[in-house]
């Protein structure tokens, strides 16, 4: 069985190998744009999707981790089994990125170079065990003559969002305006719940009537009513108002 780590990679990874002059005018570029755009307390990051390995990383990378950018790219993706929050880790690369990225692989090739994920968690620091709620957001960035990106670019900073879970965003980001096109998110807490009732928690902190969730879940009424009862039961509450309290952010 494949370790979530792998998992992870799996969805990331591009098989096609990638010319180090290549390599080097993207970096080129890409440090001259993070120098000049990043604040200081902020983790910018490129990984290389053929090798699963961190080719640049800013030198504040220890405010949130702890580790030195020798580590990040001695380790690659490896290490973020050492800095993320395990619970993290695992809604992340089971259900919530795997999510995402079927959302992005809906779009045109056009469409993707433009689409930006947002991704809230916490990192945890390596020499002082804090834990630190993030946000972070990437793209992928110079594609292949087959249309898939062969690296992953990104930013991360402290985030006053706090949750026992973590949170995914797609939006699609042009001249004009931007578009959410995904927003969920997973609290550790429903863990107990199946996927259906997952699905209307989700829902229902969205604000739709019990009657919006049975025309979109495709089910009656009844039966929302029926799942609304298993999770009350599952979570150990009593109404709507426990509910919001169990998922508040």
């Amino acid at each position: 069985m494949k370790s979530l780590l792998e998992i992870h990679q799996d969805l990331l990874r591009n098989q096609q190998a990638i010319d180090k002059d290549e390599v080097e005018q993207f970096l080129s570029r890409f440090e001259q744009n993070v120098m000049a755009t990043a604040p200081r307390n902020s983790l910018s990051y490129a990984l290389d999707l053929k090798t699963m390995k961190y080719v640049y990383v800013s030198a504040n990378c220890s405010i949130f981790t702890g580790k030195t950018v020798e580590d990040f790219k001695n380790k690659g993706m490896d290490l973020l089994l050492e800095i993320m929050h395990k619970a993290d880790f695992k809604a992340l690369s089971y259900d919530l990125f795997p999510a995402m990225q079927e959302k992005y692989l809906e779009l045109s090739l056009e469409d993707r170079k433009n689409t930006v994920f947002e991704l809230y968690y916490r990192l945890i620091h390596a020499g002082t065990g804090m834990e630190t709620p993030v946000v972070e957001y990437s793209s992928y960035a110079r594609y292949d003559d087959e249309g898939s990106p062969t690296f992953s670019t990104g930013v991360i900073y402290e985030s006053p969002l706090a949750m026992d879970g973590v949170r995914g965003i797609v939006r699609h980001i042009d001249s004009d305006a931007q578009t959410t096109l995904f927003d969920r998110c997973d609290f550790h807490a429903l863990d107990v719940l199946t996927k259906t009732e997952k699905a209307i928690v989700q829902s229902f902190i969205k604000n739709q009537s019990r009657d919006c969730i049975a025309a979109d879940l495709n089910i009656s009424i009844h039966t929302v009513r029926t799942h609304f009862k298993n999770i009350y039961k599952k979570l150990d509450i009593n109404k709507e108002a426990d509910l919001l309290g169990v998922v508040k952010i």
